[in-house]
């Protein structure tokens, strides 16, 4: 038998053909279900409590992160106590058996006993000025340095400074006024001695008043032996009552 050819051409419409169970060509996609009124606002009413969470807990570490900085930021630039004469450093070198490099990248100062008075304190600032981003511990024990040294000794103050011993420098109550508001700059200071040092009750009361009691690093003072009264102890005592941990010794 022979296939006799199609005399004309066949047009077969495959628009409504589903394909390996594919939909039809034409068929009109099927509509989602309607959503339920309820559950929508449900939805969206976590969504806005999920996002308000969100957002006080990156509020929160935001005020965290800006008060840590805050924290760690440098202290503002002090201006440089004057230099000194090159023989009163030359001078000054020789007493405390150091050289300018030497106490430049000195991380301890124990200059106690060293027979410094007024006379050094100039030196002695200029120093402290240019060891101050690298000395942790500054020991001026037991020298004569006194009101007139406090007050140059002010300038060379604190930098990177935790613990600071004046014991025994004859500061009396003007010298305690001189340096009461450069040690509240000392925010890393966490010791402080200046006891046996006749501030009185008027050394005593200029401390208090420039709140340095109130330091947030420091955890000791020693005040003992500086001719105070009862009275003046008392206040001392309620000077550091709101700053608990605090060691105070009078």
């Amino acid at each position: 038998n022979k296939i006799q050819p199609m005399s004309a051409s066949v047009w077969v419409d495959i628009s409504s053909v589903s394909l390996d169970g594919e939909p039809p060509l034409n068929s009109t996609p099927a509509r989602p279900a309607p959503r339920s009124p309820v559950k929508y606002n449900q939805r969206m009413a976590r969504a806005r409590s999920n996002s308000g969470r969100s957002s006080l807990r990156e509020g929160s570490a935001l005020r965290e992160s800006s008060a840590a900085k805050s924290w760690q930021e440098p202290e503002e630039d002090v201006p440089p106590p004057p230099t000194p004469p090159a023989d009163q450093l030359d001078a000054f070198f020789n007493k405390v058996s150091m050289t300018e490099d030497e106490i430049w990248a000195a991380t301890d100062i124990r200059w106690n006993a060293k027979g410094l008075g007024p006379k050094d304190c100039m030196a002695l600032a200029h120093c402290l000025y240019i060891a101050r981003n690298s000395t942790k511990t500054v020991d001026l024990s037991e020298n004569s340095i006194g009101p007139i040294g406090a007050e140059l000794l002010a300038q060379g103050l604190c930098g990177s400074c935790e613990i600071l011993n004046l014991r025994a420098n004859f500061l009396q109550a003007k010298g305690a006024a001189a340096l009461a508001h450069p040690l509240i700059a000392c925010k890393q200071l966490t010791d402080l001695d200046l006891s046996k040092n006749r501030l009185g009750v008027e050394g005593a009361k200029s401390l208090i008043n420039a709140g340095i009691f109130n330091s947030p690093a420091l955890t000791k003072v020693n005040m003992r032996s500086n001719m105070l009264d009862a009275p003046t102890k008392e206040l001392l005592q309620e000077a550091v009552q709101y700053k608990p941990g605090i060691q105070l010794l009078v």
